[in-house]
């Protein structure tokens, strides 16, 4: 079985944050969605952080496209259904820093779990740097339901 992602990557060019001023892309990627998955898959963009959304997801693509032999993501408009995990990765601006650092939350779908409420769980919310040398073995404990709409 597939363990799909959905991969959101978001940049603030000229460091505004109004809705009308961000550039956003989202990926659906077939496999290898878990978290440790995920770090590997996101290797392809560490030199690339502090581009635009649509340049980081292009990377992304090629990058894991690439190294598996086929199609394995694709762009879409919408988090899939069937997804088990959504990465949001965002590269908010910020007045002390001239190159913002990005972060990331990590959610993972709690539709296969009768013991949370809600359509998905925060695995993880912090920088980027901590989520990709974060061992996630046992991140499962610490799951905090939340209302998808919210956040997708």
């Amino acid at each position: 079985m597939a363990t799909r992602a959905c991969y959101k990557f978001e940049t603030f060019p000229g460091g505004d944050i109004t809705p009308s001023s961000h550039n956003t892309v989202i990926v659906y990627r077939h496999w290898d969605g878990y978290p440790s998955g995920a770090q590997d898959h996101l290797h392809c963009i560490l030199n690339h952080k502090n581009t635009l959304a649509t340049e980081q997801a292009r990377h992304f693509m090629e990058c894991n496209d690439r190294n598996s032999g086929k199609t394995t993501t694709e762009e879409t408009d919408h988090v899939h259904d069937d997804c088990d995990y959504f990465y949001h990765l965002a590269w908010f601006p910020s007045n002390r820093e001239a190159i913002p650092k990005p972060q990331i939350t990590v959610w993972k779908s709690t539709r296969y779990d009768k013991h949370l409420e809600g359509d998905w769980a925060v695995l993880f919310k912090g920088s980027f740097d901590h989520f990709m040398i974060t061992d996630f073995k046992y991140y499962h404990d610490f799951m905090c339901p939340v209302n998808a709409e919210e956040y997708v």
